[in-house]
């Protein structure tokens, strides 16, 4: 599982490797080697993992904290990842690192991804299938094509709405501050 917020997953009092050790022990898993947790890293995009074991929680962002919790994964070779809003609190380029690593491993290991997440621009790049969920029940469900293109419950056309509508005063903002910086009408 891949948790929303790494920092509060990870004890700050010990070590990457003492992490792994513990999650792999806990899977009757110890027997692999440090090779392995290694190799793990460095499929997660770390270019110096040995480096990475002797890291606190930190002396780490919070990309990097989301990287490890999928490496750790990876050890336990699971076939499913269960990702809760693994992109929250992380800048936007660390956003399409994760995502695009999640994407990738998906496609290499045949990995199962359930993705939870309250953000749209997440469901639209990475989900096949989408389950949309008001109070704890599922209201709405389809591809993700069929959702975004012909919603059919309320709620999921409110979440479309705001979704939009956020993004469109995004990009109005975005493109006035371009026009400033280039000389333009304030």
């Amino acid at each position: 599982m891949i948790m929303q917020n790494p920092m509060s997953c990870f004890d700050p009092v010990y070590t990457m490797q003492v992490h792994f050790r513990e999650t792999l022990s806990a899977h009757g898993q110890l027997s692999y080697g440090r090779d392995r947790i290694e190799a793990s890293l460095a499929e997660v995009g770390f270019d110096a993992p040995e480096r990475i074991l002797g890291l606190y929680p930190f002396q780490m962002s919070g990309g990097m904290l989301q990287r490890v919790m999928i490496a750790l994964a990876l050890c336990l070779d699971a076939p499913f990842l269960i990702a809760d809003e693994p992109t929250t609190d992380l800048d936007l380029i660390s956003q399409a690192r994760v995502l695009g690593l999640l994407d990738k491993l998906r496609l290499r290991r045949r990995l199962g991804v359930l993705l939870i997440t309250h953000d749209l621009s997440v469901v639209a790049r990475l989900a096949h299938s989408v389950l949309v969920m008001e109070q704890g029940r599922v209201v709405e469900s389809g591809s993700t094509a069929d959702i975004f293109n012909h919603p059919r419950h309320d709620y999921t056309r409110m979440l479309l709405s705001a979704h939009l509508d956020l993004y469109s005063k995004r990009g109005s903002r975005a493109a006035k501050a371009e026009s400033v910086l280039a000389g333009g009408p304030a």
